[in-house]
């Protein structure tokens, strides 16, 4: 295990967990590895262009759509049937979406926030979108946000950690900081089994992420004993391994270790990749007994967790924080899961690790294919090497590394024959924390609190969104449209990281459903398209304000809220006119610039800014008593986004 993953939690008085370097051992550590490379998979189907995954959490090609005539471009459907089901996708951990059409490298230059979503602590994993929402898991407690609006569906604050969900069939699988296994409705968040201790041993943690295949749940299991010497029995026969439940009831179905004591370690940190007949595990370094398994890949047997093979790539990584003796080894093992792929016929599994190389392994019997060696040579314990890994698009394996002092990281695509580049590497002045994700000809590499969006095919950089927040150990999900990512982190060693505890979703300018979007009604269902119809019955009609002042202070303007197509074209396109009477201290709307209704863009309407008490100038609407429900006002933000057509 590397120092740079390694993160100190201390909740502030504000409810969220501050990350801060453990210095000398003198801090609570809690291990949040870039291992929290999570994965789920689902059954959803869906219409449109929701990818199809069968029922062992493969992607099945058969069932992919994706081409442009398939996609409601601007529909609910198309965010309700959008699926990123585990962090890294599919159970085969390509962090590709093989069913993205909507965004291309033409028109993600386009990208603009659509909404953001403030939760308690901060979310290091990957966001998982199924059913019309966005599910989180963060180090203050767990969230399912509606995909369209950015509102909250339903949370848990008692289910706190650091690695990514799962989703499968209806349920959200959930793998908490203290090592407890959850199974939960997707709907409403309701228990369905569980807690289940994963690995009952001191100072269990849970930085794996689950993986569901072949009617299984999938989850790595490690300790913190490494860290915190004060149980030296205890240390010194904790092992590694990997735990398999079943879906229906959360009951064993096996469970592997990865070494026979004395040698002990080989934490499985990261989270597995499976296939049709079997699971893969990387391994870290030992304890304080070296062996065989540390620094490794495992092949175990879906049927009966039996070991099909294991290839260890580096003997003798033996590191404790405690021990001076030790801490001063490399510790340069796999912190990353592997990715499970194929190229010309060629099966493989593929990793990184922390020495900065790159590994390609036969898929029948571990027989290393290739080694890509010192991507970055300076392999800093605290900073350096392959943190995670990154994707596979069918074309290339894409990763990051990091190189302290400079430059800080660099992105390279590997030919999957030999691992050598296919277009020259990319250099960043920032470090990676998160790993690439691809879909649909692009290649999505957060560095720091920067997304950089690449032609995956060449290299060339399209755009470039800043979250405001250092992205920790997730990705950025690639569905719908749109880009969902979690973004905060501070950590000594990175100086410049933000934490801001947020959720963001990108899409495209003048792309509907945008910033609370499409509604969702109380199951998270998506509802109707937002239409001038519907905004002048259900928000101005259904609330008595037409012709109401309660609900507009004046007629200034024309703007009296009286008559259905008068009050359009009063609204759209025609520039504020109010005069700031009630002494609020800002400038009159007259003088504002403002336009009452910017057709495409909420932000820029004064009305909608109005709505929720975001206005530059006069003040909000209605004038007297509560704003407006959320629904009402995210209905009139859908119509202003979707062109605010007369329709």
């Amino acid at each position: 295990m590397n120092l740079d993953t390694r993160w100190t939690l201390i909740e502030g008085q504000s409810g969220w967990l501050r990350c801060v370097w453990l210095a000398a051992c003198v801090f609570l550590v809690v291990r949040c590895d870039s291992e929290q490379q999570d994965e789920a998979s689902s059954t959803v189907g869906g219409g449109g262009n929701g990818a199809a995954v069968d029922g062992r959490g493969m992607m099945t090609a058969d069932n992919v759509t994706g081409g442009e005539g398939e996609v409601d471009p601007q529909g609910a459907q198309r965010l309700q049937s959008a699926l990123w089901p585990m962090m890294g996708f599919d159970a085969r951990n390509n962090y590709h979406n093989p069913s993205e059409s909507h965004l291309s490298p033409d028109n993600v230059d386009k990208l603009e926030v659509k909404w953001t979503f403030e939760v308690a602590g901060y979310p290091p994993g990957t966001p998982v979108i199924a059913e019309g929402k966005v599910f989180v898991l963060a180090t203050g407690g767990l969230y399912a946000i509606d995909f369209a609006t950015g509102r909250e569906v339903w949370s848990k604050m008692d289910v706190r950690g650091t690695s990514s969900v799962a989703y499968h069939d209806g349920s959200i699988f959930v793998h908490t900081a203290a090592a407890d296994l959850y199974r939960l409705n997707a709907m409403n968040g309701e228990v369905q089994w569980g807690p289940v201790q994963t690995y009952d041993w001191p100072r269990s943690d849970g930085t794996s992420s689950p993986i569901v295949a072949n009617g299984k749940v999938f989850v790595g299991h490690s300790t913190t004993l490494e860290i915190f010497g004060n149980n030296p029995m205890a240390q010194t026969e904790a092992r590694g391994g990997v735990r398999a439940l079943k879906i229906e009831d959360g009951s064993d179905a096996w469970h592997y270790f990865t070494t026979e004591l004395p040698e002990n370690g080989a934490m499985v940190w990261s989270s597995v990749a499976a296939d049709e007949t079997a699971v893969y595990a990387t391994t870290g370094n030992n304890y304080t007994v070296a062996g065989e398994n540390s620094d490794a890949i495992h092949a175990i047997s879906d049927a009966d967790g039996s070991r099909l093979w294991r290839t260890q790539v580096r003997q003798g990584d033996v590191w404790v924080l405690t021990d001076p003796m030790l801490r001063g080894n490399p510790d340069v093992d796999f912190g990353a899961n592997p990715i499970v792929a194929e190229f010309n016929g060629v099966k493989m599994v593929a990793a990184g690790d922390k020495e900065s190389d790159f590994w390609a392994m036969d898929l029948a019997d571990g027989t290393i294919l290739w080694r890509r060696e010192d991507i970055t040579n300076n392999h800093a314990p605290n900073t350096g090497g392959i943190l995670n890994n990154g994707a596979f698009d069918g074309n290339a394996f894409y990763a990051v590394s990091n190189q302290p002092p400079g430059p800080l990281s660099r992105l390279v695509a590997m030919n999957p024959v030999d691992g050598t580049d296919l277009w020259a590497p990319k250099d960043f002045d920032k470090y990676a924390w998160g790993m690439p994700t691809s879909a649909n000809g692009l290649l999505v590499v957060p560095i720091d609190d920067e997304i950089h969006i690449l032609n995956a095919a060449t290299g060339d950089e399209l755009k470039v969104l800043v979250t405001g927040g250092t992205i920790a150990a997730g990705a950025v999900a690639v569905a719908g449209g749109r880009l969902v990512v979690g973004s905060g982190l501070q950590y000594q060693f990175a100086p410049g990281s933000k934490n801001n505890n947020e959720v963001i979703c990108y899409g495209l300018v003048g792309d509907a459903p945008a910033a609370g979007g499409d509604l969702a009604d109380d199951d998270g269902d998506a509802m109707a398209e937002p239409t001038w119809t519907r905004v002048w019955e259900e928000v101005i009609v259904g609330t008595g304000c037409n012709g109401n002042a309660t609900c507009h202070a004046a007629d200034t303007g024309g703007l009296q809220l009286t008559d259905k197509n008068a009050s359009y074209t009063a609204l759209v396109g025609v520039p504020a006119m109010g005069t700031n009477v009630s002494d609020t201290g800002n400038m009159n709307c007259v003088d504002s610039g403002l336009t009452r209704v910017v057709a495409g863009n909420a932000d820029e309407s004064l009305l909608q800014q109005k709505l929720e008490d975001k206005q530059t100038c006069g003040g909000p609407m209605p004038p007297v008593g509560d704003l407006l429900d959320q629904e009402k006002v995210a209905l009139v933000r859908a119509w202003i986004e979707a062109g605010a057509q007369d329709n």
